[in-house]
């Protein structure tokens, strides 16, 4: 692993924990499979990780957030490495949350405090096997990497191809998560690891069931599936994913004059050719392979752009949407997203402001609180999508909600004039915007958008 990464990671770790984690690198280095993992000083490292746990994550089953954990946590943690030495640990089961996101529910497993910080501990110690020997082309849940990363990457190397036609393979792996085989999951990582007991571990947490509010289980995931929501269901992606589509297409480009580049986020793909005639036989390639390790790609999300020099055709990814101009290729937030940002702060205009609409007069402490709720969206929509010169669509965005704001104030009863906030005028668009350019203050507008304005 590169130094400055393993520093990264174990910044902060006690001289017992750097200790337990120059032994593992040790057993790493001698290209045979680790065997000593589960140790009585494994005590120290665990409680180092207790600091990466969210404060403020939503409870597991037992109701219990790590401000009951952290006054006794020695013993907290003592226990559970005793429990998991003795072979006596096992998982409480899974609490399961619904949210909305790309455009669906998506189930997710909470694990209780205790068990979090196990699959942080596993999570770790596959990090400093697999790190390393991941291909540069994936960019989802590993360090140093991101969305916006991976997005600049791609255009420039569109762009560098910019005067030759383009096609674009779109790619997912059809219910990724889900569909991870646990006999599939072991076989690879025995192939790095001789510890029984790690990989015990790792078993328990994968196949944990979830349990309801009544006490009723259910949802056992004895063959396969990882639940979304556990702290190791990514990187267990990452090493299967590895072997079942980036080193495979890694071998497929060594062999091919066609296949540019490939670029993985998770089971969201992206592959460039200079020929739309030999996606096919990739395609073929691509799902033998994948099924060895049980896995397939969804047909149905499978798409073929061309980005050739007289195309007018663009496709999403990430989130953003690229594009061809006349001088060079470019990304620029989805029209999709761009649609969810603006229904999901209308509805919240709409639903904060619901109350005052039936004369009731809107104060100014509730109107700071309205417009900072807008913000906190606006900030997560900016630091996303900001990137790759495309803060000005980001600024167009959040002046359609400023407007909307305004219109929804304009005929609601205020408060009196004399208490109305202060506002300070600022352009909110800047003439030259900069790729490291950050707002202070990056708040809608209560007056003519589009301003930066501070409540008093």
């Amino acid at each position: 692993m590169d130094r400055g990464l393993l520093e990264r990671i174990t910044k902060g770790f006690s001289s017992q924990s750097l200790q337990y984690v120059s032994m593992i690198m040790c057993q790493i280095k001698s290209n045979k499979p680790i065997s000593h993992i589960l140790r009585q000083d494994m005590f120290h490292i665990v409680k180092d990780l207790f600091k990466c746990l969210n404060p403020s994550a939503v409870p597991g089953i037992d109701d219990k957030t790590i401000y009951d954990i952290k006054p006794n946590l020695d013993e907290e943690v003592s226990k559970l490495v005793g429990y998991i030495l003795s072979d006596y640990y096992k998982p409480k089961p899974l609490k399961q949350i619904r949210i909305y996101s790309s455009s669906k529910f998506r189930n997710i497993a909470i694990s209780t405090v205790r068990d979090k910080l196990v699959q942080v501990f596993v999570y770790f110690i596959l990090t400093l096997i697999y790190e390393p020997e991941f291909d540069p082309m994936s960019y989802g849940y590993r360090i140093g990497k991101s969305p916006q990363l991976m997005i600049e990457s791609l255009l420039e190397e569109l762009n560098h191809h910019k005067e030759e036609d383009l096609y674009i393979l779109r790619l997912d792996i059809e219910n990724c998560f889900p569909s991870l085989n646990h006999q599939v999951i072991i076989s690879e990582l025995i192939k790095k690891t001789s510890s029984k007991g790690f990989l015990k571990l790792i078993k328990k947490l994968i196949s944990n069931e979830f349990q309801n509010a009544k006490g009723k289980r259910y949802g056992e995931f004895r063959k396969k599936g990882v639940p979304l929501g556990l702290n190791i269901a990514p990187i267990l992606a990452n090493i299967i994913l590895d072997q079942a589509f980036d080193k495979y297409v890694r071998k497929l480009m060594a062999q091919s004059d066609s296949l540019i580049k490939c670029y993985r986020m998770a089971d969201d793909i992206v592959t460039v050719f200079k020929s739309q005639q030999d996606i096919d036989d990739f395609l073929e390639a691509i799902k033998i392979n994948l099924a060895k390790y049980k896995l397939s790609f969804n047909k149905s999300k499978t798409q073929i752009v061309n980005l050739g020099l007289s195309s007018e055709e663009s496709f999403n990814i990430l989130g953003f949407n690229i594009y061809r101009t006349d001088s060079e290729i470019k990304a620029r937030t989805s029209e999709l997203k761009s649609e969810q940002f603006n229904l999901e702060l209308t509805k919240l205009i709409d639903r904060n402001l619901k109350p005052y609409s039936k004369g009731k007069p809107l104060s100014n402490r509730n109107l700071e609180i309205l417009v900072e709720k807008i913000n906190t969206k606006i900030l997560g929509f900016y630091s996303y999508f900001r990137y790759n010169n495309n803060a000005q669509n980001v600024f167009d965005e959040v002046a359609k909600v400023s407007d909307y704001l305004n219109e929804s104030l304009r005929n609601l009863p205020l408060i009196p004039e004399k208490t109305e906030p202060q506002i300070t005028k600022g352009l909110f668009k800047p003439s030259n915007i900069e790729d490291d350019f950050i707002l202070e203050k990056f708040l809608v507008s209560v007056t003519t958008p589009p301003i930066l304005i501070e409540l008093s």
